[in-house]
């Protein structure tokens, strides 16, 4: 999948039982595919845990991701360096960032 867009939907101040107050929404541009998924914050160690979680270890790597903010921009990129440490692409990670 090619290019995934991150955004942040639903702040509220009501917090559910599993303590969750926002959904994360990652949106791939061409296949117009979503992934939702509910988060207790806005941090951005939270939000590259579930793009770690719920795209790169699914879909792999994108040619592009577009995200606000530069703390998330930095934390996504440490993410997949992790990842492609993880899976033997120890020297062409930062190929996966070419976007950026």
């Amino acid at each position: 999948m090619y290019r995934w867009s991150l955004d942040l939907a639903w702040p509220s101040k009501r917090v559910t039982r599993s303590g969750n107050s926002r959904v994360l929404i990652m949106t791939e541009h061409y296949t117009m595919f979503i992934v939702c998924m509910p988060i207790p914050d806005k941090e951005a160690s939270t939000i590259a845990a579930a793009f770690r979680n719920y795209v790169l270890a699914v879909f792999g790597a994108p040619a592009e991701y577009l995200v606000d903010g530069e703390r998330v921009v930095r934390t996504i990129k440490f993410c997949f360096k992790k990842f492609a440490l993880e899976k033997g692409l120890d020297y062409e990670w930062d190929e996966l960032l070419w976007s950026l």
